[in-house]
C-alpha cells in the first residue's frame, strides 16, 4: 500500500509504509507512528523509576531522534527495538544529567555506589526488563500477522488464565475439537517461522 502525502492513513499500515510516507510529508503518518509506539517507549524510562515529567523528556528526545534519523534507519522493520534501545539511552543520559542522588537509588545500589563498586544488579534487571519488554513487543508483532482463526486459538491455549479444555475453545472459536490440535500445530510452526523472521 503506497500512501501520498495528503491521503488518509490507516492504522494498519506496516511501520516501513509509515516511514515512506513520513518522509514525503504526511503528517498523519508520523501521528500513526507515535501514537503506536507511545506507550512502549514511555515504559523505558519509568522503568528506571524516572518521575512523568522525565518520562516526558525522554519520550520527546526519542521522538526527536527517529524524527532525524527516519531516512537513515538500517532496518525498518526493526523501528521497535531501535525505539527501546533509543530510549533506554537517552534514559541513562537524561539519569547521568540529573546525576541521580544516592537517596533516591535503593539502599543496595547507594551501598555499592559508596564502596566504589559498579551497579551491575541494577543494570543486569534493568537489561533483563528492556529484553522482556521487546520479546513482548515481538511476540505481538508476530501474532499479529496470524490469521484471525490462528489468534484465537494460540490465545485461548496460552494466554487464557481459565485454561478452557479443547471442547470449549472449539465452541468459542466456530471449529470442531480435533481441529483445535490441528490449529494448533500449524499456527504454531508459523508464529515460530513469523517469529525467526523478526529475531525473536
Amino acid at each position: 500500500m503506497s500512501i501520498d502525502r495528503t491521503r488518509n492513513v490507516s492504522d494498519t499500515a506496516t511501520d516501513t509504509e509509515l516511514i515512506a510516507a513520513c518522509l514525503i510529508g504526511n503528517e498523519q503518518s508520523w501521528e500513526v507512528l507515535i501514537r503506536r509506539y507511545a506507550r512502549l517507549i514511555y515504559s523505558v524510562p519509568l522503568r528506571y523509576n524516572l518521575s512523568e515529567p522525565d518520562a516526558a523528556d525522554v519520550f520527546q528526545n526519542v521522538c526527536l531522534t527517529l524524527y532525524r534519523k527516519l531516512d537513515t534507519l538500517r532496518d525498518q522493520t526493526r523501528l521497535g527495538s531501535w525505539l527501546l534501545t533509543t530510549a533506554h539511552r537517552q534514559s541513562l543520559d537524561l539519569i547521568e544529567r540529573r546525576k541521580v542522588t544516592k537517596h533516591e537509588l535503593k539502599d543496595e545500589e547507594a551501598e555499592a555506589e559508596q564502596d566504589g563498586e559498579p551497579d551491575t544488579a541494577y543494570s543486569a534487571d534493568l537489561d533483563a526488563d528492556l529484553k522482556r519488554l521487546e520479546d513482548a513487543y515481538l511476540l505481538r508483532q508476530g501474532m499479529n500477522q496470524l490469521s484471525e482463526r490462528c489468534r484465537q486459538v494460540i490465545g485461548h491455549l496460552f494466554l487464557n488464565p481459565a485454561e478452557p479444555s479443547y471442547a470449549e475453545i472449539a465452541a468459542q472459536v466456530g471449529i470442531s475439537s480435533p481441529a483445535v490440535s490441528v490449529y494448533r500445530s500449524r499456527c504454531l510452526d508459523h508464529l515460530r517461522r513469523l517469529l525467526e523472521d523478526l529475531d525473536f
